[in-house]
């Protein structure tokens, strides 16, 4: 009998907890959501503008084997924005600064896109000392 009750109470148990894991819900992102506030980032958003950094940097300066400084990463998510061109609208805007070093020497950068869901974005703005001839400046509304 003291078998038959400890077997039902770990299956008991078991269920219980199977239960309260699977009540968590993963929070998932509108990203046709409207935002009109300059808002705090997580360390989810600055460790993917980081990457995106880096990349855009090696690709618009044809640099490798830089490095990204985490700590000296700042970002915010900024308010839509609309290409003063095209009338094309911009959510999720992120909008930082940052460092890297190339070549033992530490050059700082601005980047700005704006994310359209889980994978995609358009850079808006990314510009560097390392070469302030080069440069990607999307024309925006905010900047009249």
């Amino acid at each position: 009998m003291k078998v038959f009750k400890l077997g039902v109470i770990s299956i008991l148990l078991v269920i219980f907890l199977g239960a309260c894991s699977s009540s968590e819900k993963e929070e998932t992102k509108n990203y046709s959501s409207t935002n009109s506030t300059i808002k705090e980032t997580d360390t989810d958003q600055k460790a993917e503008f980081a990457t995106i950094a880096e990349k855009h940097i090696k690709e618009l300066y044809s640099i490798d084997n830089l490095k990204i400084d985490l700590k000296s990463i700042k970002v915010n998510q900024f308010p839509d924005d609309k290409n003063a061109e095209t009338g094309e609208e911009y959510k999720n805007v992120l909008n930082g600064i940052g460092d890297f070093t190339w070549q033992d020497k530490q050059y700082n950068f601005s980047l700005i896109y704006s994310k359209k869901d889980e994978t995609n974005y358009s850079v808006l703005y990314l510009y560097s000392n390392l070469d302030p001839n080069k440069g990607i400046d999307t024309p925006l509304e905010s900047d009249k």
